[in-house]
């Protein structure tokens, strides 16, 4: 059943009112939203399942112990969101807005990020798997202790992000955006497909 005034709704409605925003031990499933301001609302030790979110405004939230299966947020706002201990699972979230947002032990998998915008933001003791992150915005962003394993990168934005450390060989980088002389990728793994690539970048030609 889709409920277009949900359960999530009234519960974001009342949090503002006695003034402490703060959603907890809740589960939401199968509930449609449509521009809904749940900006500076914290969540925590809450389940979204299969709900779908359209143009709405998460900016300033916060997630904690929050879980996120078969659901849809693309084109929402999560400006300066926060979110720890949290797993996004099967998840759409194209052209969504993360940018300056903190990720701090997030498990992402099977989850579509194509088009959005995570500039400035961090990434910290994170995996993300089997994901798709096609022409997404990741400039200026800051990885720690992050995992990366079969993800889609391809034409992404990493204008001045420093992927030392990570292991990037089992990933599509192909067509990636990076300063003049890719000091991004200093320290960074790849394989020898995809370092043939970047060296053709520079006019070089690699013989097998």
């Amino acid at each position: 059943m889709t409920k277009e005034d949900g359960m999530l709704k009234s519960k974001v409605d009342a949090a503002k009112v006695d003034g402490e925003n703060l959603i907890e031990l809740e589960t939401f499933a199968n509930e449609r939203h449509f521009e809904l301001d749940m900006s500076s609302i914290d969540f925590e030790h809450v389940r979204f399942y299969q709900c779908r979110f359209e143009r709405c405004n998460f900016m300033k939230s916060s997630f904690r112990s929050v879980e996120f299966e078969d659901c849809n947020f693309s084109n929402c706002k999560f400006l300066d969101s926060y979110w720890n201990q949290v797993m996004i699972k099967g998840t759409k979230g194209d052209g969504g807005d993360f940018s300056e947002s903190h990720f701090k032990i997030v498990a992402m998998e099977n989850t579509t990020m194509r088009y959005s915008n995570f500039a400035r933001g961090v990434f910290e003791n994170c995996q993300i798997r089997d994901c798709q992150f096609q022409e997404a915005f990741l400039s200026e962003v800051k990885f720690k202790k992050t995992s990366i394993s079969e993800v889609n990168f391809s034409s992404a934005d990493f204008y001045k992000t420093k992927l030392k450390g990570l292991d990037l060989s089992t990933s599509n980088i192909e067509g990636i955006l990076l300063s003049e002389g890719f000091p991004e990728l200093k320290d960074a793994t790849i394989n020898m497909f995809q370092a043939a690539e970047i060296v053709g970048k520079l006019g070089i030609k690699v013989i097998w």
